[in-house]
């Protein structure tokens, strides 16, 4: 590529000592840029390790795990329209919103629901 004659020595210097200088410090941010995306990839990783263990867990087929309760709920409520044979139960927990559910007791089963948000919510105006 031939520059005589579009832009002086001076400024030739000028803007290749600019880009020399712009790719010291990209060089410099690469290895942080690339520890962050293999954190990234760990993070994946440890995530897709939880889900299976929950997974697992959950169910409760193998007991319930006192530590994993202990560590996602926060409390529960009692519906006062519960009976003796059908429970209705707002279940807290200290992540995300609160469940619905409700036990029936001569069956055993359990039916989970997410709970409704009973706030208003402010009308959107757009302009």
């Amino acid at each position: 590529m031939s520059i005589k004659g579009v832009i002086t020595m001076a400024e030739f210097k000028q803007r290749n000592d600019g880009f020399n200088q712009q790719s010291k410090l990209l060089k410099e941010k690469l290895p942080a840029i690339q520890a962050e995306a293999e954190k990234g990839k760990q993070t994946i990783n440890q995530l897709e390790e939880i889900r299976a263990v929950l997974e697992w867990e959950l169910p409760f087929q193998n007991g319930i795990n006192s530590a994993l309760v202990t560590t996602t709920l926060d409390y529960i409520v009692v519906k006062k329209c519960s009976t003796k044979e059908v429970l209705h139960l707002d279940i807290h927990l200290k992540f995300g919103g609160p469940w619905g559910a409700v036990f029936e007791r001569p069956s055993s089963s359990f039916r989970f629901t997410r709970l409704r948000n009973t706030i208003p919510q402010m009308a959107t105006r757009t302009i």
